[in-house]
């Protein structure tokens, strides 16, 4: 009973600060003038606000799949402002299939239908799996060589010479790359075999130290924010939960974010050309901003509400061009994996490059199956994650990287779908004969 009181008293006082945080908002946007759409806004972030305290109580816990998707239920709302000159009134279509994304993955995420891995079965001696780690560590080490001969630098030591962001990104290798993405989750497999006492603390800080050179060369701040997400989980899997590691992990993510983000654009040309033409200034330009707003709602709007206006001229263009993918864009891991693509069964059109446009998890389902499409992923999508997290949960390590990927999908879901993407299948493969 006092953990039950307790996880209530937590869920009325979140519900207490967020509402405040809405009711905040809200004047601050009326006083700056904003008119468009604040009361949707508002009844949007309210059904997020009752979900996301809803989910503490049904879990026991902050930490889980439907408080994670209130980022994606805000983004929406956001969106709905027009506080950027390049946002435009969004179609029917799209207010529906965000509605029913939204829907779907709620209702899959809470119905928790048992599912059961085809591939549960696969067991491999404690052995295998260390031989599997050592090769997969080598063959990430030379993928990360490889691509840095190529590149003909280390832009971790180039970084303020110039935009070493943009040039090292033109010189990467697709699937090679990969793998040197996998140093992002690479210290969390170690943490846990050496736990398991595979590997020694020595190997495991060597590991955490290389991994950090090489994703710092990268200036990825999606793979670093993976590598905060994945640690972390791990850690705290282990041992005690302790808020102020917790809160020091998340103030490193967002300060990690924003950091990377001034680091790239400070090298850009247009940045360097004037001196008096500063980041932020940039970001205001980019964002298109109509109103006097703080850094992170500039930073906000560029890397979510934005993103849901390009998955509206998405969904525009498909009911003009009455487009249908049939499943090209949400078994694109399973396509790259036949090479069903490199060997032209499967053409991916440039005007339908969501990848590249990035235009929310929410448009994948929808290119392809309609909406239906949406429905069905979007449960599925719910589903998964309440699988893994339960699993976590029951302290299943082979969940813990699992769970880290959802969290994942789940925090850049205004952003992309993760969820189709080769990187997340590959993680999940490996992690199952690694862990």
């Amino acid at each position: 009973m006092k953990i039950q009181f307790n996880i209530r008293k937590i869920a009325l006082i979140t519900f207490a600060l967020l509402s405040a945080f809405q009711i905040f908002l809200f004047v601050r946007y009326r006083q700056m003038g904003v008119n468009n759409n604040i009361f949707s806004f508002e009844v949007i972030v309210l059904f997020g606000v009752i979900l996301f305290c809803y989910s503490i109580q049904k879990w026991n816990d902050l930490l889980n799949p439907l408080s994670l998707y209130f980022i994606f239920i805000f983004g929406f709302g956001y969106s709905l402002l027009g506080l950027s000159k390049y946002i435009h009134p969004f179609d029917p279509r799209t207010i529906i299939i965000i509605s029913l994304s939204i829907l779907s993955f709620s209702a899959g995420a809470i119905l928790n239908i048992k599912i059961k891995s085809p591939f549960s079965q696969i067991l491999l001696s404690k052995r295998s799996n260390l031989l599997v780690y050592y090769a997969l560590i080598a063959f990430s080490l030379l993928s990360f060589a490889y691509e840095m001969i190529r590149i003909g630098y280390l832009p971790l030591f180039n970084i303020l010479r110039f935009d070493v962001y943009s040039d090292s990104n033109k010189k990467l290798v697709s699937f090679v790359h990969y793998f040197a993405m996998l140093f992002a989750v690479i210290p969390s497999w170690t943490y846990i075999l050496y736990k398991r006492k595979s590997v020694t603390k020595r190997w495991l800080l060597f590991i955490f130290l290389v991994s950090s050179f090489v994703l710092l060369n990268y200036l990825s701040r999606q793979l670093i924010v993976l590598f905060l997400i994945a640690f972390m989980l791990t850690y705290t899997f282990y041992n005690k939960l302790n808020y102020r590691k917790v809160a020091f992990y998340s103030a490193s993510i967002i300060g990690v974010f924003f950091l990377i983000g001034q680091i790239r654009m400070s090298q850009m040309n247009v940045i360097q050309s004037d001196k008096n033409y500063s980041p932020t200034q940039f970001l205001n330009n980019m964002a298109g901003i109509k109103y006097k707003t703080s850094l992170l709602e500039t930073t906000f709007t560029i890397y979510s509400s934005i993103r849901y206006d390009v998955l509206n001229n998405f969904v525009k263009k498909a009911k003009y061009d009455e487009y249908i993918g049939m499943g090209k864009h949400v078994f694109r891991p399973l396509i790259s994996l036949t090479f069903l693509d490199r060997m032209n069964v499967v053409h991916y059109e440039k005007d339908y490059d969501v990848d590249s446009a990035l235009a929310t998890y929410a448009i994948d389902p929808y290119l392809d199956f309609g909406f239906w499409g949406v429905v069905i992923f979007g449960f599925l999508y719910g589903l998964i994650s309440s699988h893994f997290y339960l699993n976590y949960k029951l302290q299943n390590e082979k969940y813990i990287i699992s769970w880290s990927i959802i969290i994942f999908c789940l925090i850049m879901a205004p952003f992309m779908n993760y969820f189709s993407t080769f990187f997340v299948f590959l993680i999940w493969c490996i992690n199952k004969m690694v862990i």
